[in-house]
């Protein structure tokens, strides 16, 4: 990203930075590539390069493919996230029972223990 000191990435006055920008993504995770794998005890669920994701396959506990799902990629998750909250506010609901508060709350304090070990504080919270 080219620098402009007045955006929300690097200007702190607004809290600025890649920690409040994109480091809600990698909190409690590990560098696992791009495959998503959700793993159960009667088998395994793999979404290949889930961030474009266009299929995802069902295997059982001994390897076996149970199942295929294709679906070509059509937009990035942002359209998910807006669709949730536009569901949200035409069902009258304060709360995503998909992402509750308290998803975001706990990540939020995550973020917060970050900056307190490191010393970061934004020059509106001094």
């Amino acid at each position: 990203m080219e620098y402009d000191p007045n955006s929300r990435i690097f200007n702190p006055d607004i809290a600025g930075g890649a920690l409040l920008d994109v480091g809600v993504y990698p909190i409690v995770t590990a560098n696992t590539g791009n495959d998503a794998v959700i793993i159960g005890e009667k088998g395994r669920i793999v979404v290949p390069n889930f961030w474009t994701a266009e299929s995802a396959e069902l295997y059982d506990a001994n390897g076996k493919l149970l199942d295929a799902f294709l679906q070509p990629f059509t937009a990035n998750g942002y359209v998910y996230e807006a669709e949730e909250i536009n569901r949200c506010i035409r069902e009258g609901k304060l709360e995503s029972n998909i992402n509750p508060l308290k998803a975001t709350l706990d990540i939020l304090k995550i973020l917060d223990d970050i900056r307190s070990n490191w010393g970061l504080a934004y020059p509106k919270e001094r």
